[in-house]
């Protein structure tokens, strides 16, 4: 339950033409854990997609805020540390470009990415949900599951993340929702249409070399350090930086088996 306080704060946030101050967003944050906690009685799961999202955003433009925008962020944050309301917060970010922005305050957070996934079964379809939906969905007699999955495979490929094979769930919804509603072209680039190429052109303009990105299209594979400096200035100077935007972003997957001790 709020407060009269909490409750006028809440309607001054969520009111169209509002300006809210730093302090009073993360103070609604809190309220907000606060009153679900006491409402459910039960701790708190807090989901923050695209967290880096304004921060990718500015960086791209040169933006004065910038520095505003780091401390948005960090207010958001703020009351999720040592708070005893909350049994997990999941931060679902593009880049790693922001990481050191917001959790340089945070101690304990363990950091899971597309190199080394231990929960990339939770963020993507695996092959074996895929074929779940094949037989459920595509129900018309004309239509050979089969045919569809090797398609689906063909189109979509996958993404190799720790031992399983992931699949954007964006683009296989898309796809089969199209393939039973007879659609003259169910496959299609779904998931390109949803998101902005701009970081990655400006990389790739201002780039020095292009030689890894010219080695993979020709052969369709690359060898890439994954130890190089990874930050706004370096992927627009440093091809290897460059080709772990683009990994992280999905344009391209790592080959299974392909990391070397060295």
């Amino acid at each position: 339950m709020f407060l009269t306080s909490e409750y006028e704060l809440m309607k001054k946030f969520l009111y169209k033409d509002s300006k809210n101050t730093i302090n009073e967003i993360g103070l609604l944050l809190s309220h907000l854990i606060t009153a679900l906690h006491e409402h459910y009685n039960k701790k708190v799961v807090l989901l923050i997609d695209d967290y880096d999202k304004i921060i990718t955003d500015l960086l791209l433009k040169k933006s004065p805020y910038f520095e505003d925008a780091v401390e948005i962020m960090k207010n958001l944050i703020n009351p999720i540390k040592n708070n005893n309301k909350l049994l997990f917060t999941v931060f679902a970010g593009v880049t790693e470009l922001a990481k050191e922005n917001f959790f340089s305050d945070i101690n304990h957070y363990y950091h899971d990415s597309v190199v080394d996934s231990s929960l990339s079964k939770y963020f993507g379809f695996t092959e074996a949900e895929i074929d779940i939906m094949l037989k459920e969905f595509i129900v018309k007699p004309n239509l050979s599951v089969k045919e569809i999955k090797n398609s689906v495979i063909k189109w979509y490929n996958g993404y190799n993340i720790g031992n399983e094979t992931i699949y954007n769930p964006w683009s296989i919804i898309h796809c089969l929702f199209f393939i039973e509603f007879n659609s003259a072209r169910p496959y299609k680039q779904y998931w390109i249409e949803t998101g902005s190429t701009e970081l990655i052109e400006e990389a790739i303009t201002n780039v020095r070399t292009t030689d890894k990105i010219e080695e993979l299209i020709k052969y369709g594979e690359t060898e890439v350090n994954y130890e190089v400096p990874f930050t706004f200035e370096d992927i627009k100077t440093n091809e290897e930086s460059l080709m772990l935007l683009l990994l992280h972003t999905g344009y391209i997957t790592i080959s299974k088996n392909s990391f070397q001790d060295s």
